[in-house]
């Protein structure tokens, strides 16, 4: 993964090294406590990890994606609940910056990137998920300014947050509004016993005939749900793709090094054909989902026309990968694999949670159907209008 990486990228993934080995040492008590505690959130803020992703022009440190990609990677060998962070935060940053006011930039920004507050992206509900034109949230125009009423579920980092995205309908238009903590009628209510992601900070959100200005709104209403609400996904599903290859990375990792030791009918397990097998699946599994998340943070480097694509190609293959391959992780380990003490359990878990969250993945995989059919016909296409038709030729007659 890192082997073309130029100077830059070499010494911030270095940086990610010693922070994230710190942190993976907590990261047990996260599980039990069902959440990042405060003071490692406030670690990466003072390391300038929260404001990583940001431009230089509002206190970031402007990373490129494949760096962003690579600490998503690092951090979810250990914890994919961290990542959440990460994902949400940045999701909150890259829209103000593509589509805020520069008076929206400048009172959030900065504040986004030193860690000052934490953002977050509200868009699920509790009966809506991937489908996303069918939000119920309002938005309603009144004599005193907007109000806000709905109720969102399921919000990574929603319960420790200090500001949303939050996601609606405004006379059937959709929009998007940032609204503080603490608005008057919006309570916020922390989602214990999942199965996965436990360290997340999920939540649901309640919100009350919430009165909002004019100056909260992102973009203008009609964009949200069309293009700002895409538009923000990329990054979270870049951070999804990388945060399920650092699952399967540390699966196999956890699998190998246990089959180099374990001894079993006289022999060590690496040397056993059906061990090698499991073992060969994972790796060729974790290099092809490497390729399509490398290929991801490229297409949004370079705001590639089908970037959009692309990242979706990502993320579901590598969830899909870190779903299948976990469990033969466990398998090779047996009962060692089981125990809570190992890491396998938690990336067991959080590996499901990946294949459902920033698009379930059996919706990506329908969009991306279309997309590859479309695709290959219109290479089909072009391969036929490149050759040579009859009339190019010379024909001598009586031949």
């Amino acid at each position: 993964m890192y082997e073309y990486l130029d100077a830059s990228q070499r010494e911030q993934v270095s940086c990610f090294s010693s922070l994230l080995k710190n942190l993976s040492e907590r990261s047990g008590e996260w599980e039990i406590n069902e959440g990042v505690d405060q003071q490692s959130i406030d670690l990466l803020a003072s390391e300038g990890i929260l404001g990583g992703y940001v431009s230089q022009e509002y206190g970031g440190a402007g990373w490129d994606a494949l760096t962003y990609g690579i600490l998503n990677l690092m951090a979810g060998q250990f914890s994919p609940s961290l990542t959440g962070l990460f994902n949400v935060h940045f999701m909150v940053t890259k829209t103000i910056e593509k589509w805020g006011t520069e008076s929206q930039k400048a009172k959030w920004l900065p504040r986004l990137a030193s860690g000052e507050i934490i953002g977050a992206f509200a868009l699920t509900e509790p009966e809506v998920g991937s489908d996303i034109q069918s939000v119920n949230t309002t938005y309603t125009i009144s004599d005193q300014g907007v109000k806000l009423t709905g109720t969102k579920k399921w919000i990574t980092f929603g319960a420790v947050a200090d500001v949303f995205l939050v996601f609606g309908k405004q006379e059937e238009a959709g929009t998007v509004y940032l609204v503080e903590k603490g608005t008057e009628g919006f309570e916020v209510e922390p989602i214990k016993s999942m199965l996965g992601f436990r360290g997340a900070h999920l939540a649901r959100l309640k919100f009350d005939n919430c009165l909002l200005h004019e100056d909260q709104l992102i973009g203008k209403p009609g964009m949200a749900l069309s293009f700002i609400a895409p538009y923000a996904l990329r990054y979270g599903r870049l951070s999804v793709a990388f945060a399920s290859l650092g699952i399967l990375k540390g699966g196999m990792e956890e699998a190998s090094a246990y089959a180099n030791e374990r001894i079993t009918f006289g022999k060590k397990l690496v040397d056993q054909p059906i061990i090698q097998e499991l073992l060969a699946n994972m790796g060729m599994a974790y290099e092809s989902a490497k390729f399509f998340c490398n290929k991801a943070a490229e297409s949004i480097e370079h705001d590639l026309p089908k970037s959009m694509e692309a990242v979706m190609t990502a993320k579901y293959y590598a969830s899909k990968m870190a779903a299948k391959h976990i469990p033969e992780a466990i398998q090779v380990m047996g009962a060692a694999g089981c125990f809570e003490d190992n890491i396998l359990p938690r990336l067991y878990r959080d590996a499901k949670i990946m294949e459902v969250v920033e698009g379930s993945n059996p919706v990506l995989v329908q969009f991306l159907g279309k997309h590859y059919a479309i695709k290959s016909r219109q290479e089909k296409l072009n391969d036929f209008n490149k050759k040579h038709s009859v009339s190019q030729y010379h024909l001598t007659p009586g031949v």
